[in-house]
């Protein structure tokens, strides 16, 4: 029985990083066709170059931030239904910390007129 518990566990854990990495590639792509799509319009605001570029970004940055929070999730659950070791742990703890400031860097990006990312660091 806890072998099993501990297989479904790990699939569970598999899941989150496979709907991650979906969420991160079609993210890409919609963002992709939104931008040529809204290239080749005739925008009334004239959105060109530097808007467009921006716009771009922060759809990237969006798909990006939301597919790391189910990888993380995956690597959690999967570290945690595991043996915990020392290492094991740490690797974890490390994974999340580069995923903590890779989503921080990336909410930066989306919402430029928030704070800094340096005044959120308290820098």
């Amino acid at each position: 029985m806890h072998k099993s518990l501990n297989e479904f566990i790990q699939n569970v854990g598999f899941a989150l990083d496979v709907l991650g990495v979906l969420l991160i590639v079609v993210g890409f792509l919609l963002a992709s066709v939104a931008i040529v799509y809204r290239y080749f319009q005739r925008d009334p605001k004239g959105l060109r170059g530097h808007d467009l570029y921006r716009d771009y970004r922060q759809r990237l940055a969006r798909a990006i931030l939301i597919g790391l929070e189910f990888l993380v999730a995956g690597d959690i659950i999967r570290t945690v239904s595991g043996d915990l070791t020392l290492i094991g742990v740490t690797t974890l703890g490390g994974i999340v910390l580069i995923r903590i400031v890779l989503g921080m860097t990336l909410e930066a990006e989306i919402n430029p007129s928030k704070k800094s990312l340096k005044s959120r660091l308290g820098v």
